[in-house]
């Protein structure tokens, strides 16, 4: 299943920008997958994208059977994979304002190095990114993070 493989090729970006403090060396956002979901963030994991350890990380938006690119025996279906990208533990700063700078870094340099996967049969089709907003981990410890959907398209050759 291509959601499977997306989340691998996900884990394995290399995501790295300049800290909006200049004063502080670059940022490289470390990166889990559904198999490393971190039970509880430390200081050095900091900025962290990892699945939503809630049971969220997965959702299957729709299932089509039918005939696409002039192939019988198919199907199209979408679905969304939902991360949190830890940006700093609540407390380190003054308040997520602080953090709008390097947020929006990571972001879009994430964005740019998932749309340049290439899995065969699937098409990323949308990312979308909240605000930074107070989040917990696994552990339910408190940070300043963002939430991430990650939207695809896969198309699936029905079981015979």
């Amino acid at each position: 299943m291509s959601a499977v493989d997306l989340d691998a090729a996900i884990s394995q970006l290399v995501v790295l920008v300049p800290n909006f403090d200049t004063t502080l060396g670059a940022l490289v956002m470390s990166m889990r997958d559904m198999n490393n979901v971190p039970p509880e963030l430390s200081e050095v994991d900091y900025p962290c994208l990892f699945p939503d350890p809630d049971g969220n990380f997965w959702k299957e938006t729709d299932t089509t059977p039918g005939v696409f690119d002039n192939a019988t025996g198919r199907e199209l279906s979408s679905f969304s994979l939902n991360y949190r990208m830890a940006l700093a533990p609540l407390g380190s700063v003054r308040g997520p304002w602080e953090l709008y700078g390097n947020a929006i870094n990571l972001t879009i340099a994430l964005k740019e190095s998932v749309r340049g996967i290439d899995l065969p049969m699937t098409k990323i089709s949308g990312i979308t990114v909240s605000g930074v907003k107070t989040l917990a981990d696994a552990s339910n410890n408190k940070f300043y993070g963002c939430t991430v959907a990650i939207s695809a398209q896969e198309y699936i050759r029905e079981l015979e």
